[in-house]
């Protein structure tokens, strides 16, 4: 059955979603006696930033096309200090994106990194993806060495974005793979993304 998201639907959906993958996330990292990881609607608005860019863009990959990394796209919004970040293409829920990142080492290594203090997530939906990466959902996970806000903001409606950051250094790489300044962590795989399965979802 396909599903055909409006702006407002698809705003709910994907604040439903930030919402479940973050508690997802927590409940792997209280499994080791780690803290749980505080929302930053810094880092959500960067991670939704970028999710959006990449499904309307045409790619999958941490920089943007615009040249915008990681650590960029997080100052951006005003978040300080070092980010790691995570990826993911055609996962249809939450649960299937936190399984296969958890399956993943270098993405397993960021969500239970005992150094991170805050978190950032991205989703979204776009229904006629007519590109050349056709996933249809997208996804951006974002962690922060400084403590988060507590705020889960209210996401713009579904439409064009420009994925920030662009002509910041960031990380100072261009490779895909995540390096990044300030203990981020390194995220391994072609071009940063590991691919776990045939069936069109990416990591």
């Amino acid at each position: 059955m396909l599903i055909l998201f409006t702006p407002k639907s698809q705003k709910s959906l994907s604040t439903a979603f930030i919402q479940q993958v973050i508690a997802l996330t927590n409940q792997e990292r209280a499994k080791l006696g780690l803290r749980a990881l505080v929302p930053d609607s810094r880092l959500i608005n960067a991670a939704q930033a970028h999710s959006a860019d990449m499904a309307f863009q045409d790619y999958f990959n941490h920089t943007g096309l615009n040249g915008a990394t990681p650590t960029s796209r997080a100052a951006a919004f005003g978040f300080p200090g070092g980010v790691g970040e995570n990826i993911g293409a055609g996962s249809v829920s939450p649960a299937d994106v936190v399984t296969g990142w958890m399956n993943s080492p270098g993405h397993r290594a960021n969500i239970l990194n005992p150094n991170y203090q805050s978190i950032g997530v991205g989703y979204f939906f776009l229904a006629n993806d007519t590109g050349n990466v056709n996933y249809r959902h997208y996804w951006v996970q974002k962690f922060g060495l400084t403590s988060g806000n507590n705020v889960i903001p209210n996401l713009t409606d579904a439409g064009g974005t420009n994925d920030p950051g662009a002509g910041d250094p960031g990380s100072g790489n261009t490779s895909g793979n995540i390096v990044g300044t300030d203990g981020n962590d390194v995220l391994t795989g072609s071009n940063g993304n590991d691919t776990l399965s045939p069936v069109r979802t990416r990591w």
